[in-house]
This record gives C-alpha cells, sequence and structure tokens, in this order.
C-alpha cells in the first residue's frame, strides 16, 4: 500500500510578515496615544477641580473673616524696624487688623531687655521659626496657601490678638481652609511658603481684585513673574503674567479696564507646558483670537512659533486653566 504524503503549508513570507508587524505597530501607536490623551485629560480635570476647592476655600475663607486672602502682603515681626512710610506696610496693617478682629499689631517685647522668651506669644511669629525676623513679602501665589493653611499649614489660633500663637494638639483653631499636601508647598529657606504646585508641578498663580468698586486687580497684586517658571521651560521669559480681563476703553492712563471676575479672585495652573504666557485679554466668546497682547511682547520675535500671527495671541496662554473658564483658556 503506498504512504499518502501530506502537502505541507508554507510559513509566512517576508512581506507577510512585514504586514503583521506593521499592523502591530500601528495597533500600538494608537493605545498609546489613547493612553497619552487619556492622561492628558485626567490631568486636566484633576486640575480644574483642585482650583473649584481652592475657590470654594476662598469663599470660606471670606465667609470667616469677612475678606479674601490677599495677593500682596508685607509680615512684620519687628515694628520698631517696619517701614512705617511704605504704601504695603500701610495696607498690610489695615487688612491684618481688619481680617484679625483685636489684633495689636504693635504686638512685641523688648529684645534688648530679654522679654521675648516664648515664640509667637510676645511678637507675631508670622513664619512660625521661634526667632525675630522678616520682615516678609509674600505675593499672591505664597499668599493663597498662607493665608489658607496658616502658619505652618496648621490653621491660625484662636487668640485675637495674636492669631499667629502655635496651635497646640487638639485646641480650638481657624482653619485650615484647604487641607494642602505639604510635599506639594516647596518652602524658602525662612519657613514661608512658595505656592501650591498644581499637577504639572507649577505653582498656582493668585489675583485678588481689591476694589469691586473701581475693578482693581492691581494695587494690591502685582503681576506673577514668569521668570519663576517660564524661562526653565523655554517660555516667553521675564516678563509680567497679569490678570484676564474681557474689555478695556478709555486712553491713557485712565483706561477702563472689566476683568475677569472683577468682584472676586483668579486662580490659574500654567498648564500643561508649566508656562503661564502674558495674561491680559482673554474673550470667552473667541478664545482662540483672544488678543492676549498687542503685537509680539519685548524679547518675543514675530516669527516665534510662540506668537499666533493670526489671532494675535501668545500660544503659552492657550492651555492654562482658570476658575473662571472651568478648564483650558483654550480648548483643544
Amino acid at each position: 500500500m503506498p504512504l499518502q504524503r501530506t502537502a505541507s503549508r508554507p510559513g509566512f513570507t517576508v512581506i507577510e510578515l512585514m504586514v503583521v508587524i506593521l499592523i502591530l505597530v500601528v495597533l500600538a501607536s494608537l493605545v498609546l496615544s489613547t493612553l497619552g490623551k487619556v492622561n492628558v485629560f485626567v490631568d486636566e480635570v484633576r486640575t480644574t477641580s483642585e482650583i473649584q476647592q481652592l475657590a470654594q476655600a476662598c469663599e470660606q475663607f471670606k465667609l470667616r473673616f469677612g475678606r479674601y486672602p490677599p495677593s500682596r502682603i508685607m509680615l512684620v515681626e519687628n515694628p520698631n524696624n517696619a517701614p512705617v512710610n511704605n504704601p504695603l506696610y500701610q495696607y498690610s496693617r489695615s487688612y491684618l487688623t481688619s481680617l484679625f478682629s483685636g489684633m495689636n499689631p504693635d504686638l512685641f517685647a523688648d529684645v534688648n531687655g530679654g522679654g521675648i522668651n516664648t515664640p509667637g506669644l510676645e511678637w507675631h511669629d508670622w513664619n512660625g521659626n521661634g526667632t525675630v525676623d522678616g520682615p516678609f513679602v509674600l505675593e499672591g501665589h505664597q499668599c493663597l496657601v498662607y493665608f489658607l493653611g496658616g502658619p505652618r499649614l496648621v490653621g491660625w489660633s484662636t487668640n485675637r490678638q495674636n492669631p499667629t500663637l502655635p496651635v497646640t494638639p487638639g485646641a480650638t483653631r481657624d482653619g485650615p481652609y484647604y487641607e494642602f499636601d505639604a510635599g506639594r508647598v516647596p518652602m524658602n529657606g525662612q519657613g514661608m511658603p512658595q505656592g501650591f504646585l498644581d499637577h504639572y508641578g507649577t505653582p498656582y498663580a493668585y489675583f485678588l481684585a481689591r476694589d469691586a468698586s473701581t475693578n482693581n486687580y492691581f494695587n494690591d497684586c502685582p503681576q506673577l513673574i514668569n521668570q519663576m517658571a517660564n524661562q526653565a521651560q523655554g517660555g516667553v521669559g521675564n516678563i509680567p503674567y497679569q490678570p484676564y480681563f474681557q474689555s478695556i476703553s478709555g486712553a491713557a492712563p485712565n483706561f477702563v479696564i472689566r476683568y475677569h471676575r472683577p468682584d472676586k479672585f483668579q486662580i490659574v495652573s500654567a498648564g500643561r507646558d508649566r508656562v503661564f504666557g502674558l495674561g491680559g485679554h482673554y474673550l470667552p466668546s473667541q478664545p482662540q483670537n483672544s488678543p492676549f497682547a498687542s503685537g509680539p511682547p519685548l524679547g518675543l520675535s514675530p516669527t516665534d512659533p510662540r506668537y499666533d500671527l493670526n489671532g494675535d495671541s501668545i500660544v503659552d496662554d492657550w492651555d492654562n486653566i482658570t476658575n473662571f473658564t472651568g478648564g483650558r483658556l483654550v480648548a483643544e
């Protein structure tokens, strides 16, 4: 009986193998791209939610103290060395005595007489280090953390004469009005917060509208300097970043500016690129064409890819996330 031979199936050809590999590569790239977009979306959602929580904390702070956290303040521990003619000091003194009803701004014991023995008891120990030092000037991104969290991020003492008294475990305290993750609050050498890092690693910017009647965002709210983040990230550089406004009319020096959140505050994340941009004019109805800057700013060439000639805007601002947009300034 003759043996039957089974025909063997030939293997994949080189072309077939290449096609299979190509298909797998395309599928892998699609999956990775999708995962990347998901991660970007998740970070934006987390940041938007966190800004909303910070905004709510500011509202709770105002309910308790009658004012929002400032966006610039001078904290003096030794009033004998206070710059009494400095407008910021004068404003700060007025703000703090209004915030903490009953506070004695001149609380201080004579160092030379050996009167200072208890840190925070005989003077306002604003940085909580047990040493008379300062003065300290805090900008908006620092004030947001310091006032919502209190000294050492554990809230404020209920002692009205001196709210900087150490808060002992179990004692009644005011706040904190936001539970900051200490790992995201870098401190300087003087024990003062350097802001609250967003989920991208850049401090949130905070601007306060000081006077709703004049729509004023500038007197106690100096422009946040982009050098904090932009130079390291290839941003616009050492150019001021200012609050966002809806419209501007009139002529210099009597411009009439209508800001977003004209009677409250602005909280801004620099977004995924970690660059704030310039701030300024933002139109919700035409976000991509908002003239964030009227022409290329100092140090930025008209051919720079971050400058959008058609929209006359700085694309560094586009991925910023704010408390008045509920997400990015310009959607992707």
